[in-house]
């Protein structure tokens, strides 16, 4: 049976704003989300969803109606970033001319919103996260639903002036750069260590050491790191697998993550465990430094990552740098 005593508060619908002083138009969005609070009960896809997050999903389907509405707020400035970095509107979806108005509401945008509710980021739930299908069947059939009592409103709907804050995701993450690998160049190398490691490859810049004592040997022996606890990562003594990568920036090195780099000169590679688990270094912050990601993504090393769902590869290479920033948030571009 249906709950439907869930209300929605005015403060509730302002927190998506920035202007906090409420006024007639927020009345008509406010008691727009709070019908549509009911209808959503009967889906399916959210038949686990508490109190509050049939409240905050139908409070983002208003605001972006609003948004839709009114050409202004978050989701514009969303949707036109998109366009600057990836040349169309949405992740994901493919959207052809007149099939997509950008002054109106559009079944793709309704879909993105669902999946940017449902695929949740670490720390946005107690340091976890959440991978979902952007073309699972239910999130499709609901984002139909969804379009439909949108449509039926945009008539009645007030073009407002109150101006949406960036609810899809942070504005520093949208305006990060992407910015080109660093050279792996020996001339180009600013650190000695780096220089060190590409000389004793000959140039090639990745490293792969099964256990804490070879990397020991190769920090003193290869890269001449003084022999001192402090200066030798002891905290990595509990890890084993590690990639040690140079470039023009230095060295950067991560522990457990070798097996998953697919290499004629890595015989740590295992191919069962890199179909398994090497997406999770596109989706859990800190398991692989960005340039190291991009690296051995650009040179087909990790051929073998897959998100957990159907066309999962696909859907990973070709909105590799969209999921990363999604999901690794302020570790995207980081080291």
């Amino acid at each position: 049976m249906k709950n439907r005593s869930f209300k929605i508060y005015m403060q509730d619908w302002l927190s998506l704003h920035t202007n906090p002083q409420s006024n007639a138009d927020d009345a008509w969005y406010l008691n727009f989300a709070q019908n549509l609070v009911d209808k959503l009960q009967d889906s399916p896809l959210l038949a686990d969803f508490t109190a509050e997050d049939y409240k905050d999903l139908a409070l983002l389907f208003a605001v972006y109606l609003e948004d839709s509405i009114s050409e202004n707020g978050g989701w514009c400035r969303f949707r036109n970033r998109m366009k600057e970095l990836y040349g169309k509107p949405l992740p994901f979806y493919t959207v052809q001319g007149d099939d997509y108005l950008e002054d109106e509401t559009n079944l793709a945008d309704i879909q993105f919103v669902i999946w940017s509710f449902m695929a949740i980021p670490q720390e946005r739930i107690g340091d976890d996260y959440i991978l979902f299908d952007p073309f699972d069947k239910q999130l499709l059939e609901l984002a139909k639903q969804v379009y439909n009592w949108l449509d039926e409103a945009f008539e009645d709907a007030p073009v407002t002036e109150g101006m949406s804050n960036d609810w899809i995701m942070d504005a520093s993450v949208l305006a990060q750069k992407m910015t080109s690998l660093p050279s792996v160049n020996i001339a180009d190398c600013k650190s000695d260590s780096a220089k060190r490691l590409l000389e004793f490859t000959g140039g090639y810049p990745l490293v792969f050491i099964d256990t804490y004592d070879k990397l020991l040997a190769f920090l003193v022996d290869v890269l001449k790191w003084e022999n001192k606890k402090e200066q030798l990562m002891p905290e990595m003594k509990y890890y084993k697998n590690f990639v040690v990568y140079a470039n023009a920036k230095g060295i950067l090195l991560a522990p457990e993550i070798a097996v998953y780099f697919e290499s004629e000169k890595n015989a740590l590679f295992n191919q069962t465990w890199a179909e398994e688990d090497s997406h999770l270094l596109y989706i859990e912050k800190g398991s692989c430094p960005y340039d190291l990601l991009k690296y051995g993504t650009k040179h087909g090393y990790l051929e073998h990552a897959v998100l957990p769902f159907e066309n999962g590869k696909s859907i990973l290479r070709e909105n590799m740098d969209f999921i990363t920033r999604w999901y690794l948030e302020e570790f995207y571009e980081g080291e």
